[in-house]
């Protein structure tokens, strides 16, 4: 319906969801908001260019991250998993790397689990 009536009337539409995947299909900008701050307002393009996790040891993935915008991080043990918006590094036998989905961006961007900030 958001398509068929921008279509007919351009215009700026805006949408606030938490569900961002049911969406990404019609967006042409991305814009999200945590606790009234804009944390990112790009296309959703530029995420799927550059929204990358990067999994391994954590000396690897420190080192293969260590210059990158890195939006978040886990740690295990010595296992890390870092979050990044960024050109990904180069594949080794040790590294992991991976897109980040949409839903996955936006969660590990304004960094909350469960309900708690990290």
């Amino acid at each position: 319906m958001l398509t068929e009536s921008f279509h007919k009337h351009p215009r700026m539409i805006i949408v606030s969801t938490h569900i961002i995947e049911e969406i990404a299909k019609t967006i042409q900008k991305l814009m999200i908001l945590d606790k009234g701050s804009i944390r990112f307002f790009d296309t959703l393009q530029s995420v799927e260019a550059k929204a990358f996790c990067v999994s391994g040891l954590q000396k690897d993935v420190e080192a293969a991250t260590r210059n990158l915008n890195v939006i978040a991080q886990d740690t295990v043990g010595g296992l890390a998993t870092s979050y990044i918006f960024d050109t990904p590094p180069q594949p080794t036998a040790s590294l992991e790397i991976r897109p980040l989905s949409l839903q996955e961006f936006f969660i590990q961007l304004v960094g909350h689990k469960g309900g708690a900030t990290r």
